[in-house]
């Protein structure tokens, strides 16, 4: 045997004890035991996301619309899995509301939505009384904020999310398929999902989600009842189901409405592989489809995107099984690595930011609950 191919070899029984021993296995992530690794990743995301140079930091290609998105579903995704670990009991309250309100401040800076801005020649916050849809920065806004008024109320927070909702309410009024576009002339069902989030947490719009709901179930993709991709100009679904997307989905829509949430995770079910105590989704129905930005690289169709997002479908379901496997291989993916050992955080070696965020908000999906909450000192890491 060549000294490569030991080497190789050596790598790869290395790999396979690291999984052995790393990772955590469904039935203890659904009761919480993973505590420690959750708490140290969701430090290092807040030391990333709150260093001033963070809108300086390349995380995706640099200038491209792609670096703006990253960095807001970066600040969402770690909002929502701070707010998820506050629900679960697992994080001191007042640092999930201290941490949710610098990331929603974060999220309001000129610097996060320039990427929108320069797509719709307007600002998304400035333009409120306006027709454009703009969804998935302000869907984005509209869920940290009604994230943070989970854990507490504020009067300030409260007004900043009436006037987002309120605005786009009234748009999604307007349209047939009551959907909203992203940016000029393109209409991303996940992105409205997450505006509807924010409209069911707020409270104030409940007839208009039932009004999406009822339209969405009247327009599933035949072939295997998922939502569509994206709408056309005519609002008629396109660009077929995705797994990305259905992964996404099943995180926002139990928000929205428990019953349809329930039947997208059953239809995305049918993109699930798996072997050897791995779990896998697709990203389409067969295994040699090219992948793009949303689904990542595809091996033999297996989308990273939607094996991640899968971890919040599993949660949800409350199947260890799935969940085990999940969780194997997003530890065989991205390979956990202290970040920093003096204080005690960690992250995935071989993820983006992004990736990172979005596995945290997976691995501690649950149900919020508004709960009261009375503020008490707390410092942030790093200090503004």
């Amino acid at each position: 045997m060549s000294r490569t191919r030991r080497l190789i070899l050596a790598l790869l029984l290395l790999k396979g004890l690291w999984l052995a021993f790393a990772r955590t296995g469904g039935e203890a992530s659904l009761a919480g035991a993973d505590r420690a690794d959750l708490v140290g990743r969701l430090g290092h995301l807040e030391g990333r996301l709150l260093d001033p140079a963070f809108f300086d930091e390349a995380i995706a290609s640099p200038g491209g619309i792609f670096e703006g998105e990253w960095r807001l579903v970066s600040l969402s995704m770690t909002a929502a899995a701070a707010t998820n670990l506050a629900q679960l009991d697992l994080l001191d309250r007042t640092r999930a509301v201290a941490l949710v309100d610098a990331l929603v401040a974060r999220a309001r800076e000129p610097a996060a939505r320039a990427f929108d801005q320069r797509m719709w020649g307007s600002d998304a916050l400035a333009t409120l009384d306006r027709d454009e849809g703009h969804v998935g920065y302000l869907g984005h806004l509209a869920f940290m904020t009604a994230a943070r008024l989970t854990l507490g109320e504020d009067a300030a927070r409260r007004a900043e999310l009436r006037e987002i909702t309120d605005a786009l309410a009234r748009r999604m009024q307007g349209r047939a398929s009551h959907h909203l576009e992203t940016y000029p002339g393109e209409i991303y069902v996940a992105d409205n999902v997450v505006a509807v989030a924010a409209l069911a947490l707020g409270g104030e719009h409940r007839a208009l989600v039932a009004d999406w709901v009822r339209w969405s179930r009247e327009h599933l993709l035949v072939e295997h009842g998922l939502l569509a991709f994206g709408l056309d100009r005519e609002q008629q679904p396109t660009g077929g189901g995705r797994g990305s997307a259905a992964g996404w989905n099943s995180f926002y829509l139990p928000f929205v409405d428990e019953a349809f949430a329930a039947e997208q995770r059953r239809a995305f079910a049918a993109l699930r592989v798996g072997a050897l105590g791995l779990a896998a989704f697709r990203e389409h129905d067969t295994a040699w489809a090219l992948g793009d930005v949303d689904s990542g690289p595809l091996l033999f169709g297996i989308s990273p995107a939607a094996t991640g997002f899968g971890i919040a479908a599993a949660r949800h379901d409350r199947d260890p099984a799935l969940l085990s496997g999940l969780l194997a291989t997003a530890e065989l993916a991205g390979f956990t690595v202290p970040a920093d050992r003096q204080a005690e955080t960690s992250c995935y070696l071989l993820a983006p930011l992004v990736g990172d965020a979005i596995v945290l908000a997976m691995r501690t999906a649950t149900r919020w609950r508004p709960t009261p909450w009375r503020p008490t000192p707390w410092r942030l890491t790093p200090a503004d």
